[in-house]
């Protein structure tokens, strides 16, 4: 029983140590009679070594015997197929690692190796795409990690980190993992100052007599200096004067035959400034407005009258969008506007006449792209208008020289000139609150003593007088 023993022993070694040389001189001619670069390109001869390959990816493993068994330690991590009966086919799967151990049909150790699967760098690439696209100011580093994908970086709003990360998790698949280690940057503030200045000016001029005939026989009447008429004689009024004209008239029984003196000169010079200043973060809409309201009247059915609100007063609506360069997109919508008589109208309500005014407005709309402490003209305007108006008796006004007595003449003329401008500026918060300055700071009501004999309107000293602008420190 031994002997035998023993021979099918030293057969069996012999057996394997034949094919374990055919084996290395199969692979040694392989490789000489195959294409230059071929194998080398594609065959790994691993030897009780480590095998690095990427998530995803794979390499063909040439071993030094005949394969018979392969065993996997962890098949999540990596999948084999066998090519022939020399090599293998190793198929990352999935970060890790594990080992792969080969065996002939006798049982015998062919090849064992430590196989580490990297995370691939398909979806860090393709993520890495997709945040250029989506958040295009955005500082990110996107990296391969066991079991996903890490970004990491900075993002200029919380709408691009959610942009970013739901594209990530996209692009990863349903097994992948995101890490999100991404930071909102501080969002950029914006004060923008805003100047509306306009001058106004009126210029009437009258002189001349207004002759206005109706009946029969004359008598004196009033005589009229821009105050209540006086009775001269029996008769009434024969009409009421301008403030600042002085007229003289009389008046008949059964009618009038009026003679007004008109010598009015009037200039009148309107002025408007307006300095609204707001502060928003970039991409947020502001508004603020500084008025009031004054009701309107409608009247509705059955002798029903409802009433709606006008607003007037000083509005500023904008919204400011900082780019990476520095510059800022302002859409800005500033409006001044009053009450006014010019262009008002009466409306009858349950019996009763009522005047609704009307609003003067200066406003403007625009978009552009200005810098920091930068000013732009957003809207101006120039106007100017004259009319002049003559009346004279038929006949009598058109006589050389005493013609003069029967005319009237009127001239007015009016000028305007309007400018809007804008100033943005990029802020930032003050540390210290005793940094900010109010209006009401360093006064106080003054006494009795200081207010009636020492003719103070402040019983706290003098004001502090500000060395420039307050309430925000510019960058």
């Amino acid at each position: 029983m031994f002997p035998p023993a023993r021979t099918t022993r030293r057969f069996s070694t012999r057996l394997a140590a034949t094919r374990l040389l055919a084996a290395l001189i199969a692979i040694g001619s392989g490789t000489a009679a195959a294409p230059a670069g071929q194998k080398a390109r594609h065959a790994v001869a691993v030897a009780g070594g480590r095998l690095n390959i990427a998530q995803g990816s794979g390499r063909l493993v040439t071993l030094r015997g005949t394969a018979a068994n392969v065993f996997v330690a962890d098949p999540k991590v990596v999948s084999v197929r066998p090519a022939s009966a020399h090599t293998l086919f190793v198929f990352g799967t999935a970060p890790g690692f594990t080992t792969i151990a080969v065996t002939d049909s006798q049982g015998h150790d062919v090849a064992t190796f430590r196989v580490a699967v990297t995370p691939g760098t398909y979806h860090a690439a393709a993520i890495r795409a997709g945040a250029a696209r989506t958040a295009p100011g955005a500082r990110l580093a996107i990296s391969s990690a066991a079991h996903g994908v890490v970004v990491r970086g900075t993002v200029a709003t919380p709408v691009q980190d959610y942009q970013v990360m739901q594209q990530a998790h996209l692009i990863a698949g349903k097994g992948g993992h995101v890490v999100n280690q991404t930071e909102v940057r501080l969002p950029q503030q914006v004060a923008l100052k805003v100047r509306i200045a306009q001058m106004s000016r009126t210029i009437t001029q009258q002189l001349g007599i207004n002759w206005q005939s109706a009946g029969n026989g004359i008598s004196v009447g009033k005589f009229l200096f821009g105050f209540s008429a006086l009775d001269v004689l029996n008769g009434s009024s024969p009409a009421t004067p301008a403030a600042g004209s002085y007229n003289a008239g009389l008046s008949t029984g059964g009618g009038a035959i009026d003679s007004i003196l008109d010598a009015l000169n009037s200039d009148n010079l309107a002025h408007i400034l307006a300095e609204p200043t707001l502060t928003a973060l970039s991409g947020q809409s502001a508004s603020f407005i500084d008025g009031g309201s004054f009701p309107v009247p409608v009247p509705g059915q059955n002798g029903q009258v409802t009433v709606q609100y006008k607003d007037f007063g000083v509005q500023l609506k904008f919204r400011p969008v900082v780019l990476d360069n520095g510059s800022i997109i302002l859409h800005v919508e500033p409006t001044v506007s009053a009450p006014t008589t010019q262009n008002a109208f009466q409306i009858a309500v349950a019996g009763t006449s009522i005047v609704v005014p009307s609003l003067s407005t200066q406003s403007a709309s625009t978009t552009v792209v200005i810098g920091s402490g930068q000013t732009l003209a957003i809207a101006g305007l120039l106007s100017n208008s004259s009319n002049q108006t003559d009346k004279s008796v038929p006949g009598l006004g058109d006589i050389p020289v005493l013609g003069a007595a029967f005319r009237a003449d009127s001239y007015d003329r009016q000028e305007e000139e309007l400018v809007i401008l804008v100033t943005p500026y990029l802020v930032k918060p003050v540390d210290q609150a005793g940094r900010m300055m109010t209006p009401d700071q360093g006064w106080s009501p003054p006494n009795q003593i200081q207010r009636v004999f020492l003719g103070r309107d402040n019983g706290g000293g003098h004001a502090v007088v500000l060395p420039g602008q307050a309430g925000f420190i510019l960058r």
